[in-house]
C-alpha cells in the first residue's frame, strides 16, 4: 500500500484532467482539500475493489439457483423460451443475449444464455409480473436458507434490487465511501449470499477484506498532492 511517507507527489490538476473535475467534486465535500479528496477517492476505489467480487458471488449464485428452479418447474432447461412465461421486456432481453452469442459464434445453449443475462434480468423475475407464474412456490427452492420472517417475494425483490444498485455503483467506481449505512449494506450482501448456502460466506471471509479496508479510513490512502 502506498502511504504519504513513501509516495511521490502527484499533480491534482493532472488528476482532474484524467478523472474529470465533476467526478472529483463528490470527494471534496465539507471543504476537503486536494489531499483529502484524493485520499477519499483512493479509499473509495479500495472499497469498491473489495466489494466487487463479493457482489459477483451473489449474482452467480442467484442466477444459477433461479435458473435451476424454473427449469425444474417448467421441465425444460430453456425455460425462457416457454410461450407466455416471460414479459415482453424479458423476452427481448433473452433474444438480445442469443444474438450476442451468435455474433461471436458461441452456442446459445442454456448455460451460455444464463451466463450472458445480466443481474437486472434476474431481479426482474422477482417482480409482481411473475407473482402467479413463479411465486411464491419457488421461493424456498431459489432461496433455501432465507429466514422465515423474510420469506416473501416482495422482501427478496427489494433486497436484490438494492444490491443490484450497489453493484452498478461499484462497477463504475461511483462514490460509496460517504454512505452512512455502507457497513449495513455489506451485511445485507452477506445475508443475501447466505440465503443460497451459508458456506458461500467462507469464500468471502478467506479472500476479501472489505471491513478492514473500511476501518482504515481515507487517511490511510493519503498521498502527496501538488497543485
Amino acid at each position: 500500500m502506498i502511504t504519504t511517507e513513501t509516495a511521490q507527489s502527484i499533480s491534482f490538476t493532472a488528476l482532474e484532467q484524467a478523472l474529470s473535475a465533476a467526478r472529483l467534486t463528490a470527494y471534496r465535500q465539507s471543504g476537503a482539500n486536494p489531499t483529502e479528496a484524493i485520499a477519499r477517492y483512493r479509499w473509495n476505489s479500495a472499497l469498491c475493489g473489495a466489494l466487487q467480487p463479493v457482489l459477483g458471488h451473489l449474482e452467480v449464485a442467484f442466477r444459477n439457483s433461479l435458473h435451476r428452479a424454473i427449469a425444474t418447474l417448467r421441465q425444460r432447461s430453456d425455460w425462457y423460451n416457454t410461450p407466455g412465461l416471460l414479459s415482453q421486456r424479458e423476452t427481448d432481453t433473452v433474444k438480445k443475449a442469443q444474438e450476442e452469442l451468435a455474433k461471436v459464434n458461441k452456442s446459445t445453449a442454456p448455460d451460455n444464455i444464463v451466463a450472458t443475462l445480466q443481474f437486472g434480468f434476474w431481479t426482474s423475475i422477482l417482480s409482481r409480473d411473475y407473482e402467479r407464474k413463479l411465486w411464491p412456490q419457488l421461493l424456498l427452492k431459489v432461496f433455501p436458507h432465507v429466514p422465515r420472517t423474510n420469506r416473501t417475494r416482495h422482501f427478496v425483490m427489494n433486497r436484490m434490487n438494492v444490491l443490484r444498485g450497489l453493484r452498478n455503483r461499484v462497477s463504475h467506481l461511483e462514490p460509496i465511501w460517504h454512505w452512512a449505512d455502507l457497513l449495513q449494506k455489506y451485511q445485507e450482501l452477506r445475508d443475501a449470499i447466505s440465503w443460497f448456502d451459508p458456506s458461500l460466506l467462507h469464500l468471502i471471509d478467506i479472500t476479501y477484506n472489505f471491513e478492514k479496508i473500511y476501518a482504515l479510513g481515507p487517511a490511510y490512502y493519503a498521498i502527496k498532492i501538488t497543485p
